[in-house]
């Protein structure tokens, strides 16, 4: 059903063609084409433009990448009071969903110190709930461990909990669904969420005004604290000091800690010993990059969510060729649906074009090497056949084969541990122990860092980035950051 808006204000339409052209100077023209086209201008109501998009897809996807361009336009017409509203169309239904979300013009300032909330919190993001992350083998453990914690925030063998993974695998909509739902089950409790770079932001702000103690006062008084990308504290001395004192404070008065992090405890580096050894009384919880079946699962939930009927065939695809990252693969639905809008369902749902735009999100190669393709490889390189990798033998040799196999499988080839134990018939701990028993010989071998370095670059683009993860022994501090 056409839902269009049949009395569109004429003044809209002018600043939204101001809006326009203020965008052609900040993006590409497929970008503009894609992402821009498609949106309607609705009413100016005083200072505020209210736009219509096409779903609540599309009104994320611009949220996050254009919007603060958008509200840049419109305050050199309004002045600082600008707002930009969105009416999101639902599928089947007769009339728009009208909703204004991240409308405070000061959240698109270019100014660093107006972009962080007072004392460096963050609001939850109501849409990242549990109901909303799609389980699979790739985030079981984290996720029953934040279901627990959530239950019992502080009372509880998880504490802290400090869940790790690479970037767009979930990290962050499951420690908002733990805030979100400590805020619904126990309401009481004072819930204080951050990040690594809005607390040390907030940090540095705070002490060119000598109010550190004021800072720390702040983050004292958390039930439950709630830290994403720890790990962007590394190297940041004075910070790090400063977060050191608050996790002690909540810890010995059994409030609840949960960190997200890109690497484990063990492979972090640039922190003080100390704060490591609290981040080891953690849980660990590992989130891998989600397997075909999880991937298939987050699709067709996203699609129904928003009333939209793809064929099976189409979300297949998408699962099938999109492997990195929930992010990329919600980006390639996203991107779909856009492309839908513009162009008509006929034109874009065929395998050529489908592929053409799932090329956009995919990393490397069009050709996606498998697990054998990995066997066959390490086989060649090393002289142990292929056979005797696939096997259960503890020889020496044909063990580090192994392992060399499963670790690439993992850092070239974005597999699960639980799709890398499948290929060679074993749990996913088998799988992961032989992953960290390969890096801790790539630390001493120059050799096996060469090979390994070879076959990386051989299956992903710039392959060698993985082993920049590999820590070596005993790394020179850095004593030039002290922020």
């Amino acid at each position: 059903m056409d839902t269009r808006v049949d009395n569109i204000d004429t003044k809209a339409i002018e600043v939204w063609d101001i809006c326009k052209e203020y965008l052609k100077t900040r993006i590409s023209e497929v970008e503009f084409e894609m992402w821009i086209t498609p949106i309607e201008p609705v009413k100016i109501e005083g200072e505020k433009l209210t736009i219509r998009v096409p779903s609540s897809f599309f009104y994320e996807w611009i949220e996050e990448h254009y919007a603060k361009y958008i509200v840049e336009a419109l305050k050199s017409i309004f002045g600082k009071g600008a707002i930009l509203e969105y009416q999101v169309v639902l599928v089947n239904d007769e009339n728009a969903r009208s909703l204004t979300a991240r409308s405070t013009p000061a959240e698109y300032s270019t100014d660093r110190e107006k972009e962080i909330f007072p004392e460096g919190c963050l609001p939850l993001n109501p849409r990242f709930t549990f109901t909303t992350f799609i389980e699979g083998d790739c985030n079981k453990l984290a996720r029953s461990a934040g279901i627990t914690v959530s239950s019992a925030p502080g009372k509880n063998p998880f504490n802290p909990l400090l869940i790790y993974g690479k970037t767009g695998v979930g990290k962050t909509h499951l420690l908002h669904a733990i805030g979100n739902e400590i805020k619904r089950q126990h309401p009481e409790l004072k819930v204080i969420l951050t990040s690594g770079e809005t607390f040390l932001n907030a940090f540095v702000r705070m002490a060119r005004t000598s109010h550190i103690e004021e800072f720390k006062q702040h983050f004292y008084k958390a039930d439950v604290l709630l830290v994403d990308d720890i790990h962007q504290l590394a190297g940041k001395e004075k910070t790090q000091e400063v977060f050191f004192h608050i996790f002690n404070h909540l810890y010995q008065l059994g409030k609840q800690i949960v960190l997200t992090s890109d690497q484990p405890p063990v492979r972090m580096s640039g922190f003080s010993e100390r704060l490591l050894s609290r981040f080891r009384w953690a849980l660990v919880a590992e989130i891998e990059p989600p397997d075909y079946e999880t991937r298939l699962a987050i699709l067709r939930f996203k699609a129904k969510q928003e009333g939209i009927s793809l064929p099976d065939h189409v979300l297949a695809l998408i699962a099938e060729k999109v492997q990195d990252s929930i992010r990329d693969l919600e980006g390639a639905l996203v991107g779909l649906l856009a492309e839908i809008t513009v162009f008509g369902e006929k034109e874009v749902l065929n395998e050529g074009t489908l592929l053409k735009l799932l090329e956009k999100y995919t990393v490397g190669p069009a050709f996606r090497f498998t697990l054998e393709h990995v066997v066959q490889k390490v086989s060649k390189a090393t002289g142990i056949s292929a056979e005797q990798i696939r096997s259960n033998s503890r020889q020496r040799t044909i063990v580090e084969a192994r392992d060399m196999v499963m670790w690439l499988g993992k850092e070239a080839l974005n597999l699960s541990l639980t799709e890398i134990g499948r290929f060679f018939g074993c749990d996913h701990s088998r799988v992961s122990h032989a992953i960290r028993r390969f890096e801790t010989k790539l630390k001493n071998s120059v050799s096996l860092r060469k090979l390994a370095e070879k076959l990386l670059k051989e299956l992903i683009w710039g392959g060698v980035g993985a082993l920049n993860k590999i820590q070596r022994p005993h790394p020179a501090p850095n004593k030039t950051q002290k922020t």
